[in-house]
């Protein structure tokens, strides 16, 4: 269902251009500029020429929100070149396009990695394939300065970026230009828009045929940091999945919006709860949820989330489907738990991670399993081998089966 395979970006994190060849950009503005969820494979459907499209727009195209005029003329960049290794990256399918392999000498290699990656986000911006912050590295480690400013505001206005990573020494030649100081308070500015704005998606799917005032139950899907709901949704498969079970899914975005495509929890837990339920709320003209037999379903920060919302509200939720949970601050379940609700013994966690996480993140999640063992809840919990930090690889198999276990009565 690629429910997507996701990547979460950390300061290892690299740009993979393709499985043979690989160009490394700065870990800590990458680890920023990425949200924490961007999804590693690309849409499968084929492109031509004329949907290139033109260059996004300098100006955020959510209505209601207002942002502050930039410091001074950021015009769009001229194209690179569209052909890299005898491929027409204007014409490739998306799929290909990022298997293109990268080769010559150092500054070749990163003139086309620039070239492949304004293309791919040129023709597809809103799939999140790669991100305006990835442009901006890459124009970064060309010298490009005023490129940089351009994708660096791209990124700001549509994805959603910490201005903090903009200080980071991949842009250091940027930051000796007079127009920084500027441009950087711009940047903080556009963040506190977001941030004030409210802004919030929740998309939702159902089965065929269904009617709005029959209760159903929900999965209901809390994405990771830095990342958005659609994360969730953006597998045509989720219709099949929706038809068999009968389930709906509700997929939320997080409390704080950091731009049109990134979000992030608040860690507090009565303001997160709040969020949500006005997110349901403002679901109910597409779907009736049923009062109780819904299952939450996170990833990274959203799946450390969904357990402690499990524990906390048994009426609502039998369980929880936790991919990698993570945390920022401190984590909550044990507080959850310490409350002492017997129901607890009778809700279905199932708890996954990869073995190449962050050591934190492994300790985290095996604490977790425990905790919620001791309280008498049943965890069916599994280490994966060999990667770091994304979705369940048997994800496609598994999800029917996992949601069907949570629903059963204990």
């Amino acid at each position: 269902m690629s429910l997507a395979k996701k990547v979460y970006a950390t300061p290892m994190l690299r740009f993979v251009v393709s499985v043979a060849v690989v160009v490394a950009v700065d870990a800590a503005c990458l680890a920023s500029c990425q949200a924490e969820s961007a999804p590693t494979s690309a849409p499968r459907a084929p492109a031509t020429a004329s949907t290139a499209g033109a260059v996004t727009p300098t100006v955020a195209t959510v209505p209601g929100i207002k942002f502050p005029p930039a410091p001074f003329v950021i015009p769009a960049p001229s194209e690179p070149t569209a052909l890299v290794a005898g491929v027409d990256l204007r014409t490739v399918s998306i799929e290909d396009l990022l298997r293109v392999k990268l080769t010559g000498t150092e500054p070749q290699r990163l003139a086309a990695g620039y070239a492949l990656t304004y293309w791919t986000y040129r023709r597809a911006p809103e799939s999140q394939t790669v991100g305006a912050g990835t442009v901006a590295v890459f124009a970064a480690r060309l010298q490009l300065v005023d490129e940089v400013f351009y994708w660096l505001q791209q990124a700001a206005l549509h994805e959603g970026l910490d201005p903090e990573s903009a200080k980071a020494t991949s842009f250091a030649r940027v930051h000796q230009d007079a127009r920084w100081p500027n441009f950087l308070r711009y940047l903080e500015n556009i963040s506190a828009v977001w941030r004030r704005s409210g802004y919030r998606r929740q998309p939702v799917i159902v089965p065929a045929g269904y009617t709005v005032g029959t209760p159903i139950a929900a999965l209901i899907c809390l994405h990771g940091y830095g990342s958005r709901p659609e994360d969730f949704t953006s597998d045509d498969k989720l219709q099949r999945f929706v038809d068999d079970t009968g389930m709906a899914v509700v997929s939320l975005s997080a409390t704080t919006p950091r731009g049109q495509q990134s979000f992030m929890w608040s860690e507090q837990f009565e303001t997160d709860w709040t969020h949500i339920q006005k997110g349901l709320a403002l679901v109910k003209d597409r779907v009736t949820l049923a009062p109780s037999g819904n299952i939450a379903v996170g990833f990274s920060q959203g799946a450390q989330l969904g357990m402690e919302l499990a524990v906390a509200h048994p009426e609502f939720f039998n369980g929880a489907i936790a991919m990698s949970p993570g945390y920022l601050g401190t984590p909550r379940l044990a507080a959850a738990l310490a409350k002492g609700n017997k129901a607890t013994a009778k809700q279905t966690y199932f708890v996954v991670w990869y073995d190449q996480e962050r050591p934190a993140s492994v300790a985290l999640a095996k604490r977790d399993v425990a905790e919620l063992r001791t309280a008498g809840a049943r965890v069916i919990a599994h280490e994966y081998l060999g990667e770091y930090h994304t979705f369940a690889p048997d994800i496609d198999d598994n999800f029917a089966i996992w949601s069907q276990l949570l629903r059963e009565k204990r």
